[in-house]
Protein backbone atom coordinates (compact mmCIF):
# COMPACT_ATOMS: atom_id res chain seq x y z
CA UNK A 1 0.00 0.00 0.00
CA UNK A 2 2.92 2.65 1.00
CA UNK A 3 4.51 1.79 -2.42
CA UNK A 4 1.42 2.20 -4.50
CA UNK A 5 0.73 5.88 -2.73
CA UNK A 6 4.54 6.63 -2.88
CA UNK A 7 4.00 5.72 -7.08
CA UNK A 8 1.01 7.82 -7.53
CA UNK A 9 3.29 10.53 -6.05
CA UNK A 10 6.23 10.03 -8.19
CA UNK A 11 3.57 10.39 -11.10
CA UNK A 12 1.76 13.22 -9.98
CA UNK A 13 4.90 15.33 -9.38
CA UNK A 14 6.56 14.19 -12.56
CA UNK A 15 3.26 14.45 -15.38
CA UNK A 16 1.61 17.88 -13.23
CA UNK A 17 5.08 19.96 -12.26
CA UNK A 18 6.22 19.10 -16.19
CA UNK A 19 6.87 22.68 -18.09
CA UNK A 20 7.17 22.66 -21.73
CA UNK A 21 11.26 23.95 -22.10
CA UNK A 22 11.62 27.01 -24.75
CA UNK A 23 14.81 25.53 -26.63
CA UNK A 24 17.44 27.36 -27.64
CA UNK A 25 17.44 28.34 -31.61
CA UNK A 26 19.96 25.85 -33.63
CA UNK A 27 22.43 27.83 -34.82
CA UNK A 28 23.89 27.08 -38.89
CA UNK A 29 27.10 28.69 -39.93
CA UNK A 30 28.31 29.09 -43.71
CA UNK A 31 31.29 30.62 -45.05
CA UNK A 32 30.19 31.78 -48.41
CA UNK A 33 27.59 32.83 -50.65
CA UNK A 34 27.19 30.30 -52.83
CA UNK A 35 25.12 27.89 -54.40
CA UNK A 36 26.59 25.09 -52.73
CA UNK A 37 24.81 26.13 -49.70
CA UNK A 38 21.19 26.85 -51.54
CA UNK A 39 19.18 23.87 -49.82
CA UNK A 40 19.87 26.05 -46.44
CA UNK A 41 18.25 28.79 -47.82
CA UNK A 42 15.79 26.52 -49.55
CA UNK A 43 14.67 25.05 -46.26
CA UNK A 44 14.12 27.84 -44.68
CA UNK A 45 12.67 29.99 -47.01
CA UNK A 46 10.06 27.05 -47.61
CA UNK A 47 9.12 27.20 -43.28
CA UNK A 48 10.28 23.22 -43.43
CA UNK A 49 12.46 24.13 -40.46
CA UNK A 50 9.13 25.50 -38.59
CA UNK A 51 7.24 22.65 -40.07
CA UNK A 52 9.06 20.25 -38.09
CA UNK A 53 9.17 22.44 -34.79
CA UNK A 54 13.06 23.24 -35.36
CA UNK A 55 14.34 27.16 -34.25
CA UNK A 56 17.23 27.88 -36.49
CA UNK A 57 19.24 30.57 -37.00
CA UNK A 58 21.45 30.80 -40.15
CA UNK A 59 24.30 33.04 -39.72
CA UNK A 60 27.17 33.89 -42.27
CA UNK A 61 31.00 33.94 -41.16
CA UNK A 62 33.24 34.85 -43.62
CA UNK A 63 36.23 32.61 -43.96
CA UNK A 64 36.64 28.94 -42.33
CA UNK A 65 38.92 30.14 -39.17
CA UNK A 66 36.40 32.19 -37.91
CA UNK A 67 33.29 29.23 -38.27
CA UNK A 68 35.67 26.76 -36.81
CA UNK A 69 36.48 29.19 -33.75
CA UNK A 70 32.56 29.35 -33.19
CA UNK A 71 32.00 25.68 -33.66
CA UNK A 72 34.87 24.58 -31.25
CA UNK A 73 33.57 27.33 -28.90
CA UNK A 74 29.93 25.79 -29.01
CA UNK A 75 28.66 29.27 -29.94
CA UNK A 76 26.92 27.00 -33.16
CA UNK A 77 26.22 23.57 -33.40
CA UNK A 78 26.96 22.78 -36.87
CA UNK A 79 29.19 24.93 -39.55
CA UNK A 80 29.36 24.23 -43.54
CA UNK A 81 32.28 25.57 -44.99
CA UNK A 82 33.94 24.64 -48.22
CA UNK A 83 36.87 22.58 -49.11
CA UNK A 84 39.95 24.41 -49.69
CA UNK A 85 41.52 25.58 -53.49
CA UNK A 86 44.17 22.98 -54.51
CA UNK A 87 47.40 24.83 -55.23
CA UNK A 88 48.44 25.45 -57.72
CA UNK A 89 46.03 26.66 -60.01
CA UNK A 90 48.51 26.75 -63.03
Amino acid sequence: MRYEILGLIVCVAVFVGHRPVAAEPLRIVYTAISLMYGPLWVTQQAGLFKKYNLDVELLYLSGGTLSTAALVSGDVQFAFTERPTPWPLI
